[in-house]
């Protein structure tokens, strides 16, 4: 173990930054705290903070609304513009 040496993985060319609005890390909004940045956050987002949880067979673990129990979800790589 000694002799290998940590690759970092390369970030895909289709992956998407989330925007520039960061929220405040001493006053969060409500909700998610990434909503105010998600391009695909709804209502609910906005207003109940997710709970995280494992996805999938992986041991993932996820804390969006949005995300299914078998860690499929909406696309965000192809979504335009950021949530209102």
């Amino acid at each position: 173990m000694l002799g290998r040496r940590h690759r970092r993985r390369a970030t895909p060319a289709s992956a998407r930054p989330l925007g520039d609005d960061l929220p405040s890390a001493i006053d969060p909004p409500p909700g998610c705290r990434v909503h105010t940045r998600c391009p695909v956050a709804v209502d609910t987002c906005r207003t109940v903070a997710p709970e995280p949880r494992t996805i999938g067979e992986g041991g993932h673990q996820v804390a969006c609304h949005l995300v299914t129990d078998d860690g499929t979800g909406p696309d965000v790589r192809r979504t335009q513009g950021a949530a209102p």
